[in-house]
């Protein structure tokens, strides 16, 4: 299992989706990576993955289709790394992904939405996708556990296996008002959770 970490100085443990049983089950997942960033992250289950330290130039070093799944979780914090969620950034995850692997993120984030920005890139490059607010049971956030939005894409709706048709995981928001980003755009205006 290969563990690619973005913040070594920041060591933790992420948690992965247990409802994914691609990355539950080791049988059908021989190759995982995780890029982390942040300080905490919320999970949907009990499996845990232990970051090595490497830098973030590690993952575009790694041959093509090395990868069943590839986790990232780096955008629980104040500062948005968004030069982690382009087009062209999605496009060099998908060369590092099998051809049936899928990309799972962690876009938990109290001040902005990124579903739709991930929901323009899968339009823009013909991916399919689905997302999902996750609220721990009471003795699942008795064990550490906290709330937080997943998403999953794949380049097919059989990559992404029995989450294409959970309920739980709803269809990445396609609003043409939201653009994808790319190496040469971004803005988080559009995306931004405003209260009253």
């Amino acid at each position: 299992m290969g563990a690619i970490e973005i913040a070594p100085a920041q060591r933790r443990t992420t948690r992965v989706p247990s409802t994914c049983p691609r990355i539950t089950d080791r049988s059908p997942c021989s190759s995982l990576a995780v890029l982390v960033c942040g300080l905490r992250s919320g999970g949907l289950g009990q499996h845990e993955l232990t970051e090595r330290p490497h830098e973030t130039r590690e993952l575009a070093r790694q041959r093509d289709h090395e990868f069943d799944v590839l986790v990232l979780d780096a955008f629980t914090s104040d500062a948005i790394p968004t030069h982690l969620i382009t087009r062209e950034a999605v496009e060099m995850y998908l060369d590092k992904l099998k051809p049936d692997g899928i990309l799972l993120l962690n876009i938990s984030n109290k001040y902005v939405s990124l579903a739709p920005v991930l929901g323009a890139i899968a339009r823009d490059l013909d991916l399919t996708g689905r997302w999902r607010f996750y609220v721990p049971s009471g003795k699942e956030a008795d064990a550490g556990e906290f709330p937080a939005t997943w998403v999953v894409i794949g380049r097919t709706p059989a990559a992404l296996g029995p989450l294409a048709a959970d309920s739980r995981w709803e269809p990445l928001p396609t609003e043409r008002r939201i653009p994808a980003w790319t190496d040469s755009y971004s803005s988080l205006l559009g995306v931004m959770k405003w209260s009253s």
